[in-house]
């Protein structure tokens, strides 16, 4: 007698995993799309099928069994549905908790337990602010005997251990801007000092506090490079004076006045007439822009105009200079034309002129430049004459 357990081929035993198991790999080798044209395996297939569907479903497969097996289950006419429709009746909804004594005792326990983390959080807030605050205190303190040092170290003199003094407390409290002050007030101290030095003409003693207000100003400002040049110029520390002019010129280039104070320095003073002429030639450009955005293209044309002009003329003047002391006669002569076209009363262009013309042999306007500079008051002339004239 062929049973659906003996066609899965399990054990009456067997749970439902089993049943499944076994199902799957009967149905795989029996299905008739994998045994075209065998009728034994479609029908071998619709007995496993059925089998499935009764052992797989726990009330078919307990009916099945009682059938199977009367002498160890209950009678086949026991309803099986009735516990199944028992665990779908609804169960009354039971209040989570009453109002009793106990739950009052769990609340009043809950409020105690809140308000001892709060006050051990407030207590922790507290300690932790004071701390806090402690070290400030003690910081700023510190941070105000440091800079009382400072004054004093400012006071004897000592004003290089000032500044270090200040600068390394802003590195250390680079927000607090107190200590920025200082900075500041020590700069404008020591600044009136050295324009004091100054004005009472004691040049060493401003040249050394301006050297000092340089290294420590961070870069060193305008003013303060200017008042170097000035004092080391009167000190005839001139190498002194033109390194402060070239520093103030690397913050401004575009400065006319102060290529030719260079210039004029390297030609007069230094006698370095190659530096000399390389910044007459950015002083020439430096005008030459600019009277041009100026004026227009015919700016050459202008006589007398306002402005620049005036410190174009000098320019011009040492570019020549410096030409005939390189023998650039040519160029020396180029620059006197234009220095006469802006400057036609000035009577050293024509000296200048008629020098360099002497010294390259063309001596048609010589003479006549030679006697207009005498006109107007050049020096000088009578020795060029005697040379060109005579």
């Amino acid at each position: 007698m062929s049973t659906y357990y003996s066609i899965l081929g399990i054990d009456p035993r067997a749970e439902a995993a089993a049943v499944r198991a076994a199902y799957k790999r009967l149905a795989m080798a029996y299905h008739p799309d994998h045994n075209p044209g065998n009728p034994e395996a479609e029908e071998t297939f619709k007995m496993v099928n059925e089998a499935y569907q009764t052992l797989s479903d726990p009330i078919k497969r307990a009916r099945y069994d009682g059938l199977l097996f009367p002498q160890f289950f209950v009678p086949v006419d026991y309803d099986y549905e009735r516990p199944r429709r028992n665990l779908r009746r609804p169960v009354p909804a039971r209040p989570y908790y009453q109002v009793d004594r106990q739950y009052f005792r769990m609340q009043a326990l809950s409020l105690l337990v809140f308000l001892a983390l709060a006050g051990i959080g407030f207590a922790l807030m507290s300690t932790i602010h004071y701390i806090v605050e402690r070290r400030q205190l003690q910081a700023y303190q510190a941070e105000t005997r440091e800079l009382e040092h400072a004054g004093s170290l400012f006071a004897s003199g000592r004003f290089d251990d000032a500044f270090s003094t200040v600068r390394r407390l802003t590195e250390e409290s680079p927000l607090e801007y107190r200590l920025r002050l200082a900075c500041d007030s020590l700069e404008h101290a020591l600044r009136d000092l050295a324009n004091i030095r100054f004005e009472a003409k004691e040049y060493q003693e401003a040249a050394t506090l301006y050297g000092i207000l340089a290294r420590n100003e961070e870069p060193a400002s305008v003013e303060t490079l200017r008042r170097i040049a000035m004092t080391e110029y009167y000190l005839g520390k001139y190498q002194e004076s033109l390194a402060a002019m070239k520093e103030l010129h690397n913050q401004y280039p575009e400065s006319p006045e102060l290529v030719y104070s260079i210039a004029l320095m390297n030609l007069d003073k230094i006698q370095n007439i190659n530096e000399a002429m390389h910044y007459f030639e950015i002083g020439k450009s430096l005008h030459q822009r600019r009277i041009r955005e100026r004026y227009g293209i015919s700016f050459v044309n202008l006589v007398n105009p306002t402005g620049v002009v005036e410190l174009y003329f000098d320019v011009l003047h040492g570019s020549a200079r410096c030409n005939i002391l390189l023998t650039k006669y040519d160029e020396a002569v180029k620059d006197c034309d234009d220095a006469v076209k802006i400057r036609p009363d000035v009577g050293d262009a024509y000296r200048l002129r008629a020098m360099a013309n002497g010294r390259r042999r063309k001596m048609e306007t010589v003479c006549r430049d030679l006697a207009k500079a005498r006109r107007l008051g050049a020096k000088d002339v009578e020795a060029l004459e005697r040379e060109f004239c005579l």
